[in-house]
């Protein structure tokens, strides 16, 4: 059996919820208004206007958010792209603890949503998504990723051909 090797990368983008971006525009309002009241109160306004402008600006970042799965020789790379520019690794996963990989929905995975451990959703973060999967690895992580778009059928190929009893595509 031959299983692929090289880069295969997926890229994921994150659903931005109604109240991160009211959140993001009511900082810059916010910052707005304490930047206007200093210029009519003094200086402790600024120090709000400050802090407030560091807010906007990781709430802005946050906005804008995909997610990069790169599958690198039985490892699984995880990067967090904001506004399309900032790229950060955030996780790699060995593959070869797979314990199963399967569609959200999939009765299979009945017997590990009880497990304690920790879950990291990687995905676009909509519940309804067709191509949601639970990935769990025997360590008690558990993976939320999105499957879909060109690649996607091909890294779940790959995926069957490492663990053939332990990936369901259905």
């Amino acid at each position: 059996m031959h299983i692929e090797t090289g880069c295969l990368e997926i890229i994921v983008k994150r659903h931005t919820s109604a109240l991160r971006k009211i959140l993001s525009i009511g900082s810059v309002v916010f910052t707005v208004l304490f930047l206007l009241a200093m210029f009519l109160f003094g200086w402790p306004f600024l120090i709000a206007a400050v802090a407030m402008g560091i807010a906007a600006y990781f709430l802005w970042l946050e906005c804008e958010v995909d997610y990069e799965y790169a599958y690198v020789e039985k490892e699984l790379r995880i990067s967090k792209i904001q506004r399309k520019s900032n790229r950060k690794e955030i996780a790699v996963y060995d593959l070869t603890k797979l314990e199963i990989l399967a569609p959200m929905r999939s009765h299979e995975l009945d017997s590990y949503r009880r497990r304690e451990g920790q879950v990291f959703d990687y995905s676009s973060g909509d519940p309804e998504a067709r191509d949601r999967y639970a990935l769990y690895l025997s360590d008690g992580t558990c993976l939320h990723l999105n499957l879909s778009g060109e690649y996607a059928e091909q890294f779940l190929r790959i995926m069957k051909q490492l663990a053939p009893r332990k990936v369901f595509t259905y």
